[in-house]
C-alpha cells in the first residue's frame, strides 16, 4: 500500500511538469513558456538530467532501477515539456575515451533514443547534468562516421533558460592576451614586478604534473607563438575595429595583472597558461603549498571544490614550492574560488587555453571548477578544455579560431571550422588534439 501512494505521488509529479526535474524553474524570471517562445520551428531545446531510482509505474525508471540519464525537451509551440529516458548512468561511467570520441556509443546512448524529436530539426541547445559535464557530447560520431555538430548546430548552454535573458554583451573591442608566462622566476623578482605600477594598461601540455610538482610548473613556448599569432591575426583583419589588443607575456603576466582586469570591459580574455583541477587525494599530497592549505578549513562543498581548481601566472612556482610571500604579493596561483569574487561582468568571452579547464566536482547544481568561477564572476561565454592538451596542436586550433571569429563568423561555428581544420593535419588527427574544447554560452 504504502509503495503504491509513493508510485502515485511520483507519477502526480512527472504528470504536472518534466520541468521539474531542474533548470527550467530554476530563474524565478524565466519560466519553459519562455524559453518556448524563443525557439524557432526547427530547433529545439534539451535539459539533461540524471534522474535517481524512483518507483515503478514510472516511463524513466523501474523498481529496483539505477540512475539514468534522460532528455527534457521543449519545442515551439508545446503546451509541456516532454521526456525521454536515455541510458543508465553506469552505462557512461565505465566507458573510456575510446569509445567516447572514436566510437558509435556516445550516440548510441544519448542522441540515438531522442533521434524521432530531432526530426526537422537544424539547431539543438542543451544543458548538460553530471558526467555530461565531463563529455563532449557534440562530438558524438554518427553511423556515418560524421561528428554530430556536423549535421546540426549545437549549443553548449549553462541552462536553457538563457535562451529567453538577453545576455549579448555590447561590443567593447579590446581584447586581451595571456601567453608565455614565466613560472619560474626570483621571489625577489615577483615581488618587485607585483608591487610595481608598470603593469600593463587595459587599452607542452597545459596541465601540471602532479609527480614533478615540486619542481614547479614548466614553460609553454606554443603560448608564447600563440598569442603573437592571434595577436597579429586581430591586427590584421580588424585594424579599424579593435581599440586595444593588449599581448601580456613574460614576468609581466602576473597574478595581480589579471585582477586588474576586473570591472573593465572586453570581447576576449584569452588565457594561453597552465590550468589545473586536482581531487581530495591530490590536496593531500600537495598540502604543503600556500593555497592548499585553505582547503582543510573549508567546510563548504562548492568552496572547498573551487579551490581546487585554478589557473597558474607568472612566478606560481615560488608559492607552489611552499615559499611563504609578502602579505601584499599574489602567490601566481588563481583558484576558481578567488576568481569567482571578481567582476567579469563586462567581458564577452573567456578563452581557457589550458588543460583540464572545463572540468570540476559535479553536481545537479554543475561543475564546480573553473568554469563556475568565470560564470559567478559573469563573463559571459567560455572556450575551454575537458583534458590535457598538446601545446603545438592548442596553438593551431586557437589561431585557427581566432581567424575564423575575424573572417565574421560565430563563435560555435568558428571552433567547428578549427577542429575540423586540426583534424585534418597528418599529425592530429585523433580526438585527443582537437575533441577537449567545448564552448559555453556561445550564442554570438
Amino acid at each position: 500500500i504504502k509503495l503504491r501512494e509513493e508510485s502515485e505521488k511520483l507519477d502526480k509529479r512527472l504528470s504536472r511538469s518534466a520541468a521539474e526535474y531542474g533548470a527550467f524553474i530554476k530563474s524565478n524570471n524565466v519560466k519553459w513558456q519562455d524559453i518556448c517562445k524563443t525557439l524557432k520551428d526547427d530547433e529545439i531545446a534539451i535539459e539533461f538530467y540524471n534522474i535517481p531510482i524512483i518507483y515503478k509505474n514510472d516511463t524513466i525508471q523501474k523498481i529496483g532501477g539505477e540512475p539514468r540519464y534522460c532528455a527534457v525537451f521543449l519545442k515551439r509551440g508545446f503546451n509541456n515539456p516532454q521526456i525521454i529516458p536515455l541510458c543508465k548512468e553506469s552505462e557512461l561511467e565505465e566507458l573510456d575515451f575510446e569509445d567516447l570520441y572514436n566510437s558509435h556509443i556516445t550516440y548510441k546512448l544519448i542522441w540515438e533514443p531522442i533521434k524521432s524529436a530531432l526530426a526537422g530539426i537544424n539547431t539543438i541547445y542543451f544543458s548538460a547534468d553530471r558526467k555530461l559535464h565531463q563529455i563532449g557530447i557534440e562530438y558524438a560520431l554518427l553511423p556515418n562516421n560524421n561528428r554530430i555538430d556536423e549535421k546540426y548546430n549545437i549549443y553548449r548552454l549553462s541552462s536553457t533558460r538563457i535562451l529567453a535573458e538577453n545576455r549579448h554583451k555590447s561590443k567593447s573591442n579590446n581584447v586581451v592576451l595571456f601567453g608565455g608566462l614565466k613560472y619560474d622566476i626570483e621571489r625577489d623578482e615577483l615581488i618587485t614586478e607585483s608591487r610595481t605600477n608598470r603593469h600593463h594598461s587595459i587599452k607542452a601540455s597545459r596541465s601540471s604534473d602532479l609527480d614533478n610538482f615540486r619542481y614547479g610548473v614548466d614553460y609553454l613556448p606554443g603560448t608564447q607563438k600563440e598569442v603573437e599569432a592571434i595577436a597579429n591575426n586581430f591586427k590584421l583583419f580588424n585594424q579599424k575595429k579593435c581599440k586595444t589588443i593588449t599581448d601580456i607575456d613574460g614576468i609581466h603576466g602576473t597574478e595581480e595583472t589579471f585582477r586588474e582586469l576586473e570591472n573593465k570591459n572586453f570581447d576576449i580574455i584569452h588565457l594561453a597558461t597552465h590550468g589545473f583541477f586536482w581531487t581530495e587525494e591530490d590536496v593531500k599530497k600537495r598540502s604543503y603549498t600556500s593555497f592548499l592549505k585553505l582547503t582543510k578549513d573549508i567546510q563548504n562543498y562548492e568552496d572547498a571544490a573551487l579551490l581546487r581548481s585554478g589557473l597558474f601566472f607568472s612566478g606560481a612556482n615560488i608559492g607552489l614550492s611552499g615559499e611563504i610571500l609578502p602579505d601584499d604579493v599574489e602567490d601566481g596561483v588563481l583558484t576558481a574560488k578567488e576568481l569567482s569574487t571578481l567582476n567579469l561582468g563586462n567581458v564577452d568571452m573567456v578563452v581557457l587555453s589550458a588543460c583540464q579547464s572545463g572540468l570540476g566536482e559535479t553536481s545537479e547544481e554543475g561543475v564546480f571548477g573553473l568554469q563556475r568561477g568565470f560564470k559567478l564572476a559573469g563573463a559571459n561565454s567560455l572556450l575551454m578544455s575537458l583534458w590535457k592538451v598538446d601545446d603545438d596542436a592548442t596553438k593551431i586550433l586557437m589561431t585557427e579560431f581566432y581567424r575564423n571569429m575575424l573572417s565574421g563568423k560565430g563563435k560555435m561555428e568558428s571552433l567547428r571550422e578549427a577542429r575540423q581544420y586540426v583534424a585534418n593535419q597528418p599529425n592530429y588527427k585523433s580526438p585527443d588534439y582537437w575533441a577537449s574544447f567545448i564552448l559555453l554560452d556561445a550564442l554570438n
